[in-house]
């Protein structure tokens, strides 16, 4: 639902606001980050709200293709299980957003994801 959603916006900038159940699927949250990152080009605000677990396998499954995000100009990660992470759960995903102004991590130590100014 959520690829079908997003494909029919075609190359337009995207504002997307998600929500991902706790319970949700390991496989099925890691198709939603899937369709996410291949939007990433056309991103212009992101609001996440998920376990960092599935904000960490989402990563996992698509860092080996080095998204960009050269439109995205605000971010919002909202992760209610962050405190159980640590420094090598990393997120790196962020990194190549230019624009990038506005970042707000609720429940989510900034030391766990990387931001173009870090």
């Amino acid at each position: 639902m959520c690829r079908d959603i997003l494909d029919g916006t075609g190359a337009f900038p995207l504002s997307v606001k998600l929500s991902i159940a706790e319970n949700l699927e390991v496989d099925i949250a890691g198709g939603i980050f899937k369709t996410l990152a291949n939007r990433s080009r056309t991103m212009q605000s992101l609001e996440l709200e998920a376990s960092f677990e599935h904000l960490r396998l989402g990563y996992m499954q698509n860092a080996d293709e080095h998204r960009s995000f050269p439109l995205l100009q605000m971010l919002c990660i909202s992760s209610w299980d962050a405190e159980d992470a640590d420094e090598e759960d990393l997120i790196k995903t962020f990194p190549n957003s230019p624009l990038l102004h506005e970042a707000l991590l609720s429940e989510t130590p900034l030391s766990l994801i990387s931001l173009p100014w870090h």
